[in-house]
């Protein structure tokens, strides 16, 4: 992996983000800040925005995303995850656990994963997260949190 020197774009995860697209990323934060945090599904409790990683996790705690910091914890173990894209896209399944969702349906539901590959995508998440999710050809990927 090659460092930015002074003078090369921004970049987030392993694309380039021009000024105006770095604007948009600015806001996708802020606004992750005004959801709201917990969403119960099966049982599980899911926290889509962690904000004190070093908090101890709540009961029931199963998935946590934290895209400010790159990590998701799952099961209490955090790990950092190379990509932005990648845990997006996390989000995007933690959001509808069980429902599969077509590389086509990305963009409806994140548009910065609008023509995500998403076979690419999961071999950026880290080992211990890439067997909760289920891909088919023609139907698309799912999270299995059972």
């Amino acid at each position: 992996m090659s460092k930015r020197r002074s003078g090369d774009p921004p970049t987030r995860g392993d694309v380039a983000l021009r000024p105006d697209q770095l604007v948009d990323a600015q806001k996708d934060i802020a606004s992750l800040d005004a959801m709201t945090a917990n969403t119960v599904v099966r049982g599980w409790v899911l926290d889509l925005a962690a904000k004190h990683a070093d908090a101890p996790p709540r009961p029931g705690l199963r998935l946590s995303i934290d895209l400010d910091r790159l990590t998701v914890t799952l099961d209490g173990v955090t790990c950092d995850v190379r990509s932005i894209l990648a845990l997006r896209w996390l989000r995007v399944l933690a959001d509808r656990p069980g429902v599969w969702v077509s590389g086509r349906e990305l963009a409806h539901y994140d548009a910065q994963l609008d023509g995500a590959l998403t076979s690419r995508l999961k071999k950026k998440l880290p080992e211990c997260v890439r067997p909760l999710i289920r891909s088919e050809s023609g139907r698309g990927s799912k999270l299995d949190l059972s």
